[in-house]
């Protein structure tokens, strides 16, 4: 079921992408300023964090003998906590206007 679901998510977003680079074509090539390069930076280094955090809870279930799934779970709770650590800490910033 990992397959599947994988190629469906990524034909989704490949398809929102190319939807709204046609909708607005002239902000496909807009460079980002300063800021937004800093707010990407700071979202991206306190997502840093929990991947870290998320890499020793793995490691060490290895030692525990978890099953499979355990850690396949495990894993992808991992990427998915950081990413939306980024997102998020990116939203507050871009709201908060650093």
């Amino acid at each position: 079921m990992l397959v599947p679901v994988t190629i469906i998510i990524i034909v989704a977003m490949a398809a929102t992408a190319a939807f709204f680079a046609i909708r607005a074509p002239k902000e496909v090539h807009v460079k980002e300023d300063e800021r937004e390069r800093g707010i990407h930076l700071r979202g991206t280094h306190l997502a840093y964090y929990p991947l870290v955090l998320g890499c020793w809870a793995n490691m060490i279930a290895i030692f525990y003998r978890f099953t499979p799934g355990v850690y396949l779970n495990m894993l992808i709770a991992t990427v998915v906590l950081a990413e939306l650590v980024r997102v998020g800490a990116q939203l507050y910033y871009y709201r908060r206007g650093y």
